[in-house]
């Protein structure tokens, strides 16, 4: 994934960890935002907040990847629970062993 430190755009290309941060994963944490870093937890109130901190180097891309796999794992997790407590006949949730 495309995502210089500290840039938002470089040589016209848009960094795609923030683009998916703020329309993947901004968009469903509660605030405060919070991020686990290298050096401890970061905490900002909005995507501004985090855009600043990455900026300004305080976040790294690392630290942004993790949290965008933490948020977005979470999701499809919330959302599998919900498939498996409804029933659709259409639809098999059992798990299985191909062989």
């Amino acid at each position: 994934m495309f995502a210089p430190p500290a840039v938002a755009t470089l040589n016209g290309r848009q960094n795609a960890l923030l683009y998916y941060i703020y329309n993947s994963a901004v968009p469903w944490v509660s605030r405060p935002i919070l991020v686990e870093t290298r050096d401890g937890l970061w905490s900002g109130d909005s995507a501004d907040a985090l855009d600043l901190a990455y900026s300004t180097g305080e976040l790294h891309p690392n630290d942004l990847k993790n949290f965008l796999f933490d948020v977005l794992l979470d999701r499809v997790r919330q959302f599998h629970k919900r498939l498996a407590t409804v029933s659709y006949d259409w639809i098999d949730m059992s798990v299985s062993s191909r062989a």
